[in-house]
């Protein structure tokens, strides 16, 4: 997940680990790494998925990411939560409930901003207010598989 404003960019692995990289200065600044998954969570087989399964929103410091129970990881394997997690504490702030499973996934710059929740398989596009996380609006009909969200920099 980039942020084109800020320069700052949030890897998140196979296995639910961060990473937060600040190229905004000469030199780029790696943050520590850590887990977004407690053992709890690891036994019960959560992890990221998807082919774009992240997304980083700067102003609030959160972290958006695709989340669902699986024996195998797979890139192609759509997800059905969005789990929030707060930079700064590195904590799980929130949970939510997707209507359609999802591959990709991005939010906007607004101050409020909007969660948009791609499905590859069902070719659906779902959108979320990131407060409530109520859904708030579906396009269908995408066609042949649709694979990547593009957000205006």
């Amino acid at each position: 997940a980039y942020d084109y404003k800020t320069q700052e960019i949030v890897l998140v692995s196979f296995w639910g680990h961060v990473v937060h990289i600040d190229f905004s200065q000469e030199e780029p600044k790696i943050g520590e790494s850590w887990s977004m998954l407690t053992d709890e969570q690891r036994k019960e087989s959560w992890a990221p998925g998807g082919w774009q399964p992240a997304a980083y929103h700067s102003a609030s410091k959160r972290l958006f990411v695709l989340m669902d129970r699986r024996d195998k990881w797979a890139h192609t394997t759509e997800s059905r939560e969005v789990w929030v997690y707060d930079m700064e504490s590195k904590k799980r702030i929130q949970t939510i409930a997707l209507v359609h499973e999802a591959t990709c996934l991005a939010v906007d710059k607004a101050d409020k901003p909007y969660i948009y929740a791609l499905s590859s398989h069902g070719k659906t596009l779902d959108i979320y207010d990131v407060e409530s996380g109520k859904h708030m609006f579906n396009q269908g009909q995408l066609g042949h598989e649709p694979r990547l969200l593009v957000r205006n920099p």
